[in-house]
């Protein structure tokens, strides 16, 4: 907020909850204290601006309710064809794998590609990917 015709505004602290109408003289009220204590003076005579208004908002929800992907067993997840690719400066052959095929427990090792609608995986030599119980990608680096 700030006087009408000024420069700089001051930020003043409304009423949590509703607002109302009654309200306002409280918020004008605020408003010229904080001016007396920025500028030394107030001007209650003068017109007030609304330049800015900021609001949070919290709401409280309920946990989801995540499912588990269904646990792959013994089923083994099959490369899909095999594709060369550029790793490491190096054109290598890598397996490449769809991931909506790809169960709880799955995982591949690279190189190797995992192809999906919103991204694509690229598996470099030493790396592995597992299909986590809420069909994350778990990608680790296999020591020597």
């Amino acid at each position: 907020m700030r006087l009408v015709r000024q420069n700089y505004e001051l930020n003043i602290r409304l009423p949590e909850l509703t607002l109302s109408k009654s309200d306002i003289n409280e918020i004008k009220s605020k408003f010229h204290d904080e001016h007396e204590k920025t500028y030394g003076h107030k001007a209650p005579e003068e017109e007030i601006q609304v330049v800015n208004l900021r609001m949070r908002a919290l709401e409280i929800r309920k946990k989801p309710d995540i499912t588990e992907f269904k646990k792959a067993g013994k089923h083994k997840v099959f490369e899909e064809e095999t594709r060369k690719v550029w790793i490491k400066n190096k054109e290598r052959e890598c397996k490449v794998y769809g991931r909506e095929k790809m169960l709880w427990g799955h995982s591949v090792e690279g190189q190797a590609v995992i192809t999906e609608k919103e991204s694509t995986t690229v598996l470099g030599p030493k790396w592995k990917a597992e299909v986590g119980k809420f069909g994350n990608l778990i990608l680790t680096k296999q020591k020597n």
